[in-house]
């Protein structure tokens, strides 16, 4: 009796952690982008002790909205936030930096990511360059590889 009741228990947790680990899961780099990672959930990502995080405000973007479109990359939609955060004890021979992008739209988003992605390749030695949905990150920082 104690036997059967332990192993009814011991499924029943095992049913309870697949379902959970299931539904854990984030589409990544796919088309869907109904993930759940936020520029704010990024952010946390980088110490504030060791980092500084600009935000930049509406003249900002469109400036680098303009730099954008003058890359080749023509925007369909909005760029709803940039941040650049700095690592604040490096150098400007080892500069660790990181920046987030958000998009209104997920085709804006791949296409920036794209552009990205080639930019690391060429231009940084250990950088990194993901996309989750919206938000396209990009730079130096190894924090950037922990965004799930």
């Amino acid at each position: 009796m104690k036997r059967s009741i332990l192993s009814v228990i011991l499924i029943g947790l095992l049913a309870f952690a697949l379902i959970a680990c299931n539904s854990g899961e984030k589409g990544g780099n796919t088309e869907k982008g109904d993930n759940t990672v936020t520029v704010e959930s990024i952010l946390e990502l980088f110490d504030s002790d060791v980092y500084h995080a600009q935000k930049y405000d509406s003249e900002m973007i469109s400036q680098v909205k303009q730099n954008i479109a003058n890359q080749g990359i023509t925007l369909n939609g909005e760029i709803k936030a940039i941040v650049h955060v700095t690592d604040q004890s490096s150098t400007a021979e080892s500069l660790v930096w990181a920046y987030v992008y958000e998009f209104s739209n997920e085709t804006d988003a791949i296409a920036f990511y794209e552009n990205r992605s080639e930019y690391v390749k060429v231009a940084l030695e250990d950088g990194l360059c993901i996309r989750e949905g919206l938000i396209v990150v990009f730079g130096s920082a190894e924090e950037i590889s922990l965004i799930e």
